[in-house]
């Protein structure tokens, strides 16, 4: 089959069901040559926790949607999954995955758990659009993960149904991270896939202050390093060009945002 657009990689990315964010900004994150097919996850499960339990058990269906793609890399973006089912279930179903599929496979918290190495960040913050039963869940993955989780800032989210992150605009990221001002910390994490984050990214970057990294954007850095073979010892300075990149930016600065 022909992968015609995609030259360095087709990349079979699965997005939680009602999440909005994450194509736009895996669109303004891929450099020329690397293109994707999006599957969805859906679940009818009636609480977020029992959803996201759902898509990590159900994860071998939706990757059936790809049927015989030429896929180079899988990529789940989702962190949420992994807080409620801990580190160890997480690392063998991807490990599992990987070997089924023949090609790398990662989700967006254990893209953030390599970037953090690379980085040699032991000391972090966390942004948090979830309620707190998630939030408490996230901060004991991170602990479990061997970081220091060293304080949590709460976005200010709007009431409303459903997943509380889906009613997030690009400034409550922005918001969230001039009141972590001050901080002592290697690193900061916004945490869910779909918060918009690169508004946020994009003001803070080259103010010399620890850097910021973003479910998607960790996960779309991670990607390209399994593509370039470098997924098992991958490149903090490949990171940091991402996260400096004046490409996305170009085409954030594109966008009418509020």
């Amino acid at each position: 089959m022909s992968a015609f657009y995609a030259p360095r990689g087709l990349v079979g990315l699965l997005v939680p069901q009602a999440n909005t964010t994450v194509e736009p900004e895996c669109g303004m994150l891929w450099p020329p040559g690397v293109a994707m097919l999006v599957g969805r996850m859906t679940s009818a499960e009636p609480t977020i926790e029992a959803r996201l339990a759902d898509y990590h058990e159900r994860l071998g269906a939706y990757v059936a949607q790809f049927a015989d793609a030429p896929l180079a890399a899988m990529a789940v973006a989702v962190t949420g999954a992994s807080y409620v089912v801990g580190p160890e279930a997480e690392d063998h179903r991807y490990t599992v995955l990987s070997r089924q599929l023949g090609r790398p496979a990662t989700n967006a918290a254990l893209a953030l758990v390599h970037a953090l190495r690379v980085l040699e960040a032991r000391r972090i913050a966390l942004v948090s659009p979830y309620p707190p039963g998630l939030t408490g869940l996230s901060v004991a993955y991170w602990r479990a993960r061997g970081f220091d989780v060293a304080c949590v800032r709460h976005t200010d989210t709007p009431p409303g149904p459903g997943h509380p992150v889906y009613s997030l605009g690009g400034d409550a990221a922005a918001a969230a991270l001039t009141a972590l001002a001050g901080q002592d910390v290697d690193a900061v994490l916004l945490l869910g896939t779909g918060m918009p984050t690169l508004p946020a990214i994009a003001r803070r970057a080259g103010s010399g202050r620890a850097p910021v990294l973003s479910s998607t954007l960790a996960l779309v850095w991670h990607v390209l390093e399994c593509l370039q073979g470098r997924g098992a010892a991958p490149s903090a300075a490949a990171l940091l060009e991402l996260v400096g990149a004046p490409a996305w930016r170009e085409r954030l600065a594109g966008f009418a945002l509020h």
